[in-house]
């Protein structure tokens, strides 16, 4: 396969900061307790009462926060977050970070005002935005402004997508977004993951709360006036209690997740496809910067502190079907630039005027620019890698079937049969390996939340479905078989 040294040591600079911290965090997922040494060492680990860690973890947010640092506080509970949440709002206020005059109160008893960042909780397919996509379930936003009848303003923040959300769906669904669950905040990639860590906690929500994180993951471990059947009472070591989580697993082993276990970790596409999306998000910046030193040579753009939000804006607009190069080069034209104290943000402005146009005038439209270079040969690695780990899945389904497989039917004797067969699974294992589905009595499982696993989950549906009718064919329905996809590394089967 193509993944060779240079292709994992991209894989694990881009993922952490720390070379040593992605492979660490697989140990840990593996119930492995001796990686918590390198988080020490690191001095990643801390210790206290209740009451301290969440004030250290609440300081140390801030000043992430004061550095515009994207954070988040992991905790073990809603009711916990919703406490947090609030304190860090208070914060925020006494920054003069969030208006705290104008204010809309929220189901936890919370308030929200503009230049909050909140979290929505309930999917509105009646409040669509550019694009087609629509208001979800965990989606996350930030208030640009209140109106005198209680609308919200908000604009997504990853995506930059703008709405307004009604004065009952605010005071139903709405959270504050600065702490959250392990599980709320599962798939969430941060620069920065403070983990308020209690000794009831599982090796699973220790696992997801500290590789939320891209550039820093700290564990803040309630380590005193606790009394558990595994550590008693008392004042303990935050590493001890620590090892003690992780040591231990709320879930048992199934059989999904020995299939799952066949293969190598790191070779889950959990693990690969986020990493396959941030590094074709980054090779789309790589080519913006590079087309925007040639429209702007000698400005200094990518020092300029509006410059990341230049790149966001910019990015919105390509993916709402603008043409990248065009847009930028009647941005530019518009007004010279000379004597503007920051010409991204001036350039940011005059995109934003634009976007307001429910869609780009035809003269600009365009299939999107990539960039070429060694992170777009990293993206096709891994392009290849998830499609030998597709390919290995389904072929590990077709000889050692486990109890959901049932549904799929029988793998075909016939081979073109067989190979139609075959495709079908493979969407069913790379959704259920994509987003960690268990259960041993539904192929898929229940719906999710959110549009792109939504999206995912329809199409393994279907597949399930056209899966059993293939079963039922006789081989001479069948059209010709295609040749076969190269196979990935071979493992043994367990």
């Amino acid at each position: 396969l193509v993944a060779d040294g240079h292709a994992v040591e991209l894989y694990e600079t881009h993922r952490f900061a720390t070379e040593w911290e992605g492979p660490a965090s697989l140990r840990i997922r593996a119930g492995d307790p001796t990686a918590l040494d390198l988080y020490d060492q690191d001095a990643r680990i801390t210790g206290g009462t209740r009451d301290q860690m969440l004030a250290a973890a609440r300081r140390d947010w801030v000043t992430d926060q004061t550095a515009g640092q994207d954070a988040v506080l992991v905790v073990s509970t809603n009711a916990l977050a919703a406490q947090l949440s609030a304190d860090c709002r208070a914060e925020l206020v006494a920054r003069d970070l969030v208006e705290d005059t104008h204010t809309r109160e929220l189901h936890d008893g919370n308030r929200i005002g503009v230049g909050d960042r909140i979290v929505t909780r309930r999917n509105d397919r009646t409040n669509t935005l550019p694009g087609g996509s629509f208001v979800a379930n965990r989606d996350e936003w930030r208030v640009l402004a209140l109106s005198p009848t209680g609308t919200a303003t908000v604009k997504h923040v990853r995506y930059g997508g703008r709405t307004q959300l009604d004065p009952v769906y605010i005071a139903e669904h709405v959270e504050l977004a600065y702490a959250a669950t392990a599980h709320a905040v599962q798939g969430r990639t941060v620069d920065i993951a403070r983990a308020v860590i209690s000794p009831d906690d599982a090796r699973e929500q220790v696992y997801v709360a500290l590789t939320r994180g891209r550039l820093y993951n700290a564990a803040y471990v309630i380590t005193e006036g606790v009394d558990h059947p595994e550590i008693g009472t008392g004042d303990h070591p935050a590493l001890a209690v620590l090892a003690a989580i992780v040591a231990r697993t709320s879930n048992e082993l199934s059989a999904t997740e020995a299939l799952r276990a066949a293969l190598d970790e790191i070779e889950s596409l959990a693990v690969l496809e986020p990493i396959r999306a941030d590094a074709a998000r980054l090779n789309h910046h790589h080519g913006l910067a590079a087309e925007l030193d040639e429209l702007l040579p000698g400005t200094a753009l990518r020092t300029d502190p509006a410059y990341r939000a230049l790149v966001d804006i910019v990015t919105d607009a390509q993916q709402r079907g603008w043409n990248r190069r065009r847009l930028l080069q009647a941005v530019i034209a518009e007004r010279p630039l000379t004597g503007a104290d920051s010409i991204a943000q001036v350039l940011h402005w005059r995109i934003e005027r634009r976007l307001d146009h429910p869609t780009p005038p035809t003269e600009t439209r365009d299939a999107p620019t990539v960039a070429s270079g060694p992170v777009a040969a990293f993206v096709d690695a891994l392009d290849q890698r998830i499609a030998s780990r597709r390919h290995e899945l389904a072929e590990l389904v077709a000889s050692d079937p486990p109890p959901w497989a049932g549904a799929l039917g029988p793998p075909p004797g016939d081979a073109a049969l067989r190979w139609s067969w075959l495709r079908q699974v493979e969407t069913v294992v790379a959704y259920r390996d994509r987003y960690i589905v268990i259960t041993e009595t539904d192929p898929v499982g229940d719906p999710p939340t959110g549009t792109g696993p939504r999206h995912r989950y329809d199409q393994a549906r279907r597949a399930v479905d056209v899966a059993r009718r293939i079963t039922q064919q006789n081989p001479s329905d069948a059209a010709p078989a295609a040749p076969a996809p190269k196979a990935g590394p071979q493992r043994p089967t367990p």
